[in-house]
């Protein structure tokens, strides 16, 4: 039945033979574009998501090495100051030490 009422519409506006095989190839060609233009444009934005992605996962790396810089800077760089001072002071102590040791000996 549902054939009979779909060949009634078609011979309606005038679609027979050859014309109706043209009129469903040209629908499924419309159908398949429509699907290729689809898959393209998810695989750019796809692209463009990774691409975003890279550069904010970039700026992140970034952030943090900064941060851990300053960290550093402020943390580690007064301790290695003092631990310079006290380096410097024991070899001037050991200095003097052995040059004590050494007129003794004399």
């Amino acid at each position: 039945m549902a054939e009979d009422r779909q060949n009634k519409e078609l011979n309606t506006f005038g679609f027979t033979g050859k014309l109706r095989t043209g009129l469903v190839t040209a629908i499924i060609a419309i159908q398949f574009a429509a699907i290729v233009t689809l898959w393209r444009y998810t695989v750019s934005q796809s692209k463009d998501k990774e691409a975003i992605q890279k550069e904010l996962y970039e700026k992140m790396i970034e952030r943090l090495d900064s941060k851990v810089n300053e960290k550093m800077t402020k943390e580690v760089t007064p301790r290695m100051e003092r631990l310079d001072t006290v380096t410097s002071r024991l070899d001037t102590a050991t200095t003097q030490l052995q040059e004590k040791i050494n007129v003794r000996q004399k």
